[in-house]
Formats: C-alpha cells, structure tokens, sequence
C-alpha cells in the first residue's frame, strides 16, 4: 500500500505553475511515448508506451492534468522519468492499494464521492449523520484509506 498524501499535498501546493501542455508535448517527442492532453479525458490522462509495431502498447502511467503528478507503472521507461523531473512532476509508482488524507484527495478525485467509512467501527456517529445515507443506500463512494487508482480516474 502506497500512501498518496505527501505526494498529492507538493503537487497542490506547486499547481500554480504547472504547464501540463508542456510535460505532454516532451512526453510525445519520444518516439515510444503518448500523451494525449487534447483528448477529453478525466482529471488523469493516459501515458502509453507503445511497442516496436505502434499498434500495440502498455500503460506506462497517468499524468494529472491539473496538479504536477504522475502515477506510474514500474517497467516505464527511464526517459519518461526524467522528462517529469526536468518539468518538476512528483512521481509516484503504481503500489495498490493507495492511500490518501481525505480532504487532499478529493482536490484529485473531484466529482468522485470519497467518504472515510471507518467512523462506523468506533460508533461515534448519530443516526442523523448524512454518511449513513450514502453508505445505506449503497451509494457508491472511495475510500481514502484502501482504493485503487482507476477508483479515483
């Protein structure tokens, strides 16, 4: 398990003056590389390493669009890793399942409901509380203690 916390906190913190347009452009001067911020993707955009044929590839890893992150699989190739160092993107690598302190994570998961569920276990809660609705009509939510990245995607 991977805890996202400090990663996602220097990624909110140096947002101002990310140029995702940039990291995508050098990304795509690899020959081997695609990154696709015109496509009208989530808050998260595919990094591909396509094969020797082009008609094949692997997900090398996600490149946030709004914070300077990246998630990435672990055979990505070491160019890919030092573009994101020269445009100061903070990596990460794919160990699910992730954590995350819950008020960081929905500033990368926006329109995802994320909802600590663990306040059940200690029974310190009211049966008025608005969490017990989501969690009785099983409305679907993350968990920032235990989730997967395409959770949050």
């Amino acid at each position: 398990m991977s805890d996202l916390t400090n990663t996602f906190l220097k990624g909110i913190i140096k947002g101002q003056t990310y140029k995702p347009y940039d990291v995508s452009s050098a990304i795509n001067k690899i020959d081997r590389l695609s990154c696709d911020l015109d496509d009208e993707g989530g808050n998260w955009e595919l990094i591909l390493l396509h094969e020797e044929n082009r008609n094949k590839y692997k997900t090398a890893g996600y490149l946030s669009r709004y914070f300077p992150v990246a998630i990435l699989k672990d055979y990505c190739p070491k160019e890919l890793i030092n573009i994101l160092r020269n445009y100061n993107v903070f990596i990460e690598f794919f160990d699910e399942p992730f954590s995350c302190d819950e008020d960081v994570l929905r500033k990368y998961a926006p329109f995802t409901r994320i909802l600590d569920d663990r306040f059940l276990d200690d029974g310190n809660f009211s049966l008025d509380d608005e969490r017990l609705f989501y969690i009785y009509e099983n409305i679907k939510y993350v968990t920032p203690y235990s989730f997967t990245f395409d959770e949050i995607r």
